[in-house]
């Protein structure tokens, strides 16, 4: 299975929400913790991209998946993994992971981060596998990972 990864542009922005949304519509009935996902508008959005940024992954014509980003001081932060249901597993979430991670490569940042949850143990066995690491669990199970880079100058021997 090939999937492409493209950076979106704030014209995706719907796409981007539908995605989102269509991916977190299992969680919708969390009332114990509610995901922020589906608070959220396609103004909201619309404004994460244009001060951040996001990628949609393709599959033969099709967008199957999306997740945004954000630049927080010198942190570069992902948002919103989201994966329609159909294609989890197959490899799309570490195909926007490594092109986000490359991303905050050329902004020059050292490390990424990304949050999950307690109750998500297949979607933190997925960022650990990636080199994820858990750096804090909050009392609402809400688990903060981070990931530390290797700058191209660092990979280059000698």
């Amino acid at each position: 299975m090939t999937i492409d990864v493209f950076p979106a542009a704030a014209r995706h922005a719907e796409l981007v929400y539908k995605i989102m949304q269509a991916a977190y519509a299992e969680y919708a009935e969390n009332d114990a913790m509610p995901f922020a996902a589906h608070q959220e508008t396609l103004d909201d959005v619309r404004a994460a991209i244009e001060h951040g940024g996001a990628v949609l992954a393709w599959y033969e014509g099709a967008v199957i998946g999306t997740a945004r980003y954000r630049l927080d001081g010198a942190h570069f932060v992902i948002e919103r993994v989201s994966v329609l249901p159909g294609f989890r597993g197959c490899g799309v979430a570490s195909a926007m992971l490594r092109t986000l991670e490359a991303t905050a490569s050329s902004f020059g940042c050292a490390t990424t981060e990304l949050c999950s949850r307690l109750a998500l143990p297949r979607n933190i066995a997925i960022y650990q596998r990636r080199g994820y690491e858990i750096d804090e669990v909050d009392p609402n199970g809400r688990v903060t990972m981070v990931k530390h880079l290797r700058h191209a100058e660092e990979a280059v021997p000698g």
